[in-house]
């Protein structure tokens, strides 16, 4: 299909961009969030968004890191690099501490 032809095949579209957050090197990331919809205007969830949302990746993150030691009041010194311009949040010494604490009471009943 040449460049600029619209596609009578095309079962959806862009539909702007949204502020959103996924999860990456064991912090939450601000994103802009493409959004999509079908030919006939009904919003669809994007896949990979979805997955990167799960709040498990944060949890399953700090508690590897505890496991081999960090504490959360340094929790922050043990995250992967993903570059000085980008926008994070989660992991402060609270956030990291109520993550693990719910993760205990959740393995204790």
């Amino acid at each position: 299909m040449a460049k600029g032809k619209h596609n009578p095949e095309r079962k959806a579209v862009r539909h702007g961009t949204e502020k959103g957050s996924v999860t990456l090197g064991g912090r939450r990331v601000a994103v802009e969030k493409i959004r999509v919809r079908s030919v006939d205007g009904v919003e669809i969830p994007l896949e990979t968004y979805q997955a990167l949302q799960d709040p498990e990746l944060l949890t399953r993150a700090a508690l590897e890191r505890m496991i081999h030691g960090l504490s959360t009041r340094n929790y922050a010194y043990g995250l992967e690099p993903v570059g000085d311009d980008v926008e994070s949040f989660g992991t402060s010494n609270s956030t990291v501490s109520r993550r693990f604490i719910a993760v205990r009471q959740l393995k204790s009943t």
